[in-house]
């Protein structure tokens, strides 16, 4: 008799679920904010570099909030242009290995950045060698480095400091 019923006052609750999110968008509309979760990765399957960084902020303030830490694997492309084999390689076997909660987006012009959230160094460095073995059954592998924030991050005028990064270059 009561299983599936529900009282007046919790059927208006469930009805008025949405509106907070309503609010919500409305309040990232008004303060120019544009939510990452509404937009669906580049053509070539990566977030822009504008996007990417609003990702890295958005980490950052979760783990300065929750107290856990995040990973970035940078792969460094070098002198490869975008639109080559070798890039579209890459970025087919960084979306075959990465899970959901991840994110992948350009750093800049030549390096992609791929964000863990919750994963220590050796996670990332895991998924980095993971992705070179694979990489190099058709191509050389790419040079890249992990940071972990908030223990090993990048410095702050974006270049990365040699003194704190774990740098992987497969054999």
């Amino acid at each position: 008799m009561g299983i599936g019923l529900m009282s007046l006052k919790s059927s208006r609750n469930y009805r008025n679920r949405k509106q907070p999110r309503a609010t919500l968008q409305k309040l990232e509309s008004y303060l120019g904010f544009r939510s990452h979760r509404n937009q669906a990765p580049a053509r070539d399957g990566l977030r822009s570099a504008e996007e990417f960084r609003g990702i890295l902020n958005r980490e950052r303030a979760r783990v300065n909030r929750n107290g856990h830490e995040f990973s970035l694997v940078v792969f460094d492309l070098g002198n490869v242009n975008h639109n080559s084999a070798y890039t579209r390689h890459l970025v087919h076997v960084l979306s075959h290995r990465v899970r959901a909660t991840d994110e992948t987006g350009w750093l800049d012009e030549r390096r992609i950045g791929v964000a863990l959230p919750y994963t220590a160094p050796e996670g990332a460095l895991k998924m980095a060698h993971d992705v070179c073995q694979k990489i190099s059954t058709r191509a050389l592998s790419p040079k890249y480095m992990v940071y972990t924030y908030p223990s090993r991050w990048m410095a702050a005028d974006d270049i990365p400091d040699p003194l704190r990064r774990l740098d992987g270059i497969s054999p």
